[in-house]
């Protein structure tokens, strides 16, 4: 659960102050020219490098913030711009971070915008709460192609930028990507193995078991037993998708409600590597009732379905992935009460008229909704032992789960080249790039049907991409949109056998 960096502040949150011009902005001197092929007949600004920001939220967390930025200069891909927005906080944090050495302000004034490094913004704003300080942050990164959040209390591993970079970049459909983590105190210290929350992250972390995808829980359902990213700390993304995916209005679990929907829609991945340290120190820990925090969950959860209730209808994909988080999310170790949501939900059921509910059932066609004509876990009993029970410890039920998963990934399996030759597709017709390209009088060859299976027709698409000068010259180039079709041309020849 994302902590809470706004204690002080109780009902709606206040509207953030609009900045009247950008003024505030760091000026970044003109490269003029790209020093590869072809790169001296155009200007810098008509071909941007790919930019990565760190957005750091900072609220009284005046003996850490210091340390945060260290961790940032120890980057072995230093970020192209850091800034820093200061959400009212009452215990000198903005004026020990300009007391820092690196510190020189240029604009003294009271509301004035000082800075530290030509990369680097400093801005305060009122208390607005956590959400609303990480969506001003992303605004102000629009020129920037990723995002990595860093609350001020934290601190990166050396490598985390630069790996998450390559992971992002090889992984042209992951939009948001999290890492392990560690555990310090407030001197940096990694907290003892049998500390509570020690405990309860190492639980957390292992819900997903299994050696490989086809005997791991997915992580929507690892997400609906435990938030086990942590916090927004966590989060490396790519801009588009935070700019189209603000954080909701929630005092504790904004970053929640953001992982669970990353997930749903496939857009969430776990890097395997611990990058991150979460510093653990009793301002910053969830000390409330647990009343509060339960309450929050159940709206973020009822939010969820709320905002999900219309492409349920028309995405079975999205229809199933929400199923097996609300399954997983029964037995939720965190703060979810599901038997409390079960009850709003009956209570909600209760309010709508007797006709109201026959039309939703006679809704549910065989067309639009084939699981109303399959038995829920057939294949399970029919996979049923005699000599054990059908139920209970005894009964081998997990060995049959995990060996259908296994049979339900060789199926996928054979459906990779369908998948490949589609995501190639789609990436090619939404490429500015490549529209420009075939604007000039090329690239049409490359969509001309071509191939009678999916194996051929993602090979012939994919020699067509490799082959095409254009779209050659625009990876060069670093244009995003032919970096990714060539990375993902290069996974789909990984993955052909």
């Amino acid at each position: 659960m994302a902590k809470s960096h706004c204690a002080p502040q109780e009902g709606p949150t206040r509207p953030i102050p609009q900045t009247a011009n950008h003024s505030h902005l760091s000026v970044i001197p003109p490269s003029h020219f790209r020093f590869h092929a072809a790169s001296y007949i155009l200007p810098h600004s008509f071909f941007p490098p790919l930019k990565v920001a760190v957005l750091i939220p900072l609220y009284n967390h005046e003996r850490f913030i210091g340390a945060a930025l260290a961790s940032l200069r120890a980057q072995t891909r230093p970020p192209d711009r850091i800034i820093i927005l200061d959400d009212g906080s009452t215990d000198g944090s903005l004026g020990t971070l300009m007391a820092l050495p690196v510190a020189t302000p240029t604009v003294n004034a009271p509301g004035g915008h000082p800075h530290i490094e030509p990369r680097i913004d400093i801005l305060f704003q009122p208390n607005a709460g956590a959400h609303a300080a990480l969506n001003r942050l992303v605004a102000l990164a629009d020129d920037c192609d990723y995002l990595a959040i860093l609350n001020s209390d934290d601190l990166y591993h050396p490598e985390r930028l630069q790996r998450c970079l390559e992971y992002l970049d090889a992984h042209p459909t992951t939009d948001l990507l999290c890492t392990r983590l560690r555990l310090v105190d407030e001197q940096g210290n990694p907290l003892p193995a049998d500390s509570a929350r020690s405990r309860w992250f190492s639980a957390a972390w292992s819900f997903r078991a299994g050696t490989d995808d086809s005997s791991r829980l997915d992580i929507s359902e690892w997400l609906g037993l435990a938030n086990f990213p942590g916090t927004t700390s966590n989060f490396v993304a790519r801009a588009s998708y935070l700019r189209e995916h603000p954080f909701g209005p929630y005092r504790f679990a904004h970053d929640y409600y953001a992982l669970v929907a990353a997930a749903l829609d496939d857009k969430l991945a776990i890097l395997d590597a611990e990058l991150l340290d979460y510093r653990i120190h009793a301002s910053n820990t969830i000390t409330t009732q647990p009343e509060r925090l339960i309450r929050e969950m159940l709206r973020v959860n009822v939010d969820l379905a709320r905002a999900l209730g219309p492409r349920l209808v028309s995405e079975p994909p999205l229809r199933a992935a929400f199923a097996r988080y609300q399954r997983s999310a029964w037995n939720n170790v965190s703060a979810f009460r599901a038997d409390l949501y079960n009850l709003l939900l009956t209570e909600a059921i209760g309010l709508l008229p007797l006709p109201a509910i026959e039309a939703l059932l006679a809704g549910l066609d065989a067309d639009d909704f084939p699981e109303i004509t399959q038995y829920p876990n057939r294949a399970i009993v029919n996979a049923h032992d005699p000599a054990t029970p059908a139920l209970g410890p005894t009964s081998g039920l997990a060995d049959k789960f995990y060996a259908l998963k296994a049979q339900l990934s060789a199926v996928r399996g054979s459906l990779h080249p369908w998948t490949e030759y589609r995501q190639l597709q789609a990436a090619l017709l939404a490429s500015r790039w490549f529209a420009l390209g075939r604007l000039l009088g090329g690239g049409g060859r490359i969509v001309r049907a071509g191939g009678k299976t999916a194996p051929e027709k993602l090979a012939l698409l994919r020699q067509r991409i490799a082959a095409s000068g254009w779209l050659y010259l625009g990876s060069l180039l670093r244009i995003p949109s032919a970096v990714r079709l060539m990375a993902l041309c290069e996974r789909s020849v990984e993955r052909t056998p």
